[in-house]
């Protein structure tokens, strides 16, 4: 990641990813991560649909690899479902691999949330988001609202069911 990040060396950061799962195809660590940087720097760079459906279709072998290595890997289900989401825009296997995600850690409070916002914004299926949100109320966060002193570049979740009024609010880990 340093050649990625830092000196912004793209060319030698693929190769270097390249060159490590040519020593150890099995590497779920090292193909997940490939994943990420094909989506985060190459995915950037894409020039016009087949450029960037090229990069979406190497990211999600690398990602289907790594998950055929290690299929209990929580955050390697996570990422590429919102890989699916946000960059392929297919939701309905975003959608499988979040509940997939869900299935391996239960209380996975990131994919709860995507999932609900995926079911709200985007098939509308309030009924269904309902769930997620019940259960990261109940079970994975201690919700507390925060009205009076709001916190400069802190983070607060919005999540809006028809009848529903959530306000916006701190989380407060136990």
């Amino acid at each position: 990641m340093l050649l990625e990040e830092v000196r912004r060396d793209n060319d030698g950061a693929e190769e270097a990813f390249c060159k490590a799962i040519e020593i150890n195809p099995k590497d779920a660590i090292a193909l997940a991560d490939f994943a990420q940087f094909l989506c985060a720097a190459r995915l950037r760079e894409a020039r016009g649909d087949r450029e960037r459906s090229s990069v979406l279709a190497r990211a999600e072998e690398m990602y289907l690899r790594a998950l055929t290595i290690d299929p209990q890997n929580a955050t390697y289900l996570y990422n590429f479902a919102n890989m699916l989401k946000r960059d392929a825009k297919d939701f309905e296997r975003a959608e499988e691999y979040y509940t997939k995600c869900l299935a391996v850690d239960p209380k996975h409070s990131e994919a709860l949330g995507n999932l609900a916002n995926l079911l709200t914004d985007v098939k509308r299926d309030f009924d269904r988001a309902e769930e997620p949100v019940v259960f990261l109320q109940s079970t994975v966060l201690d919700w507390t609202p925060c009205f009076s002193q709001p916190w400069p570049g802190f983070s607060f979740p919005r999540i809006a069911l028809p009848g529903f009024s959530f306000p916006r609010i701190a989380l407060r880990f136990p």
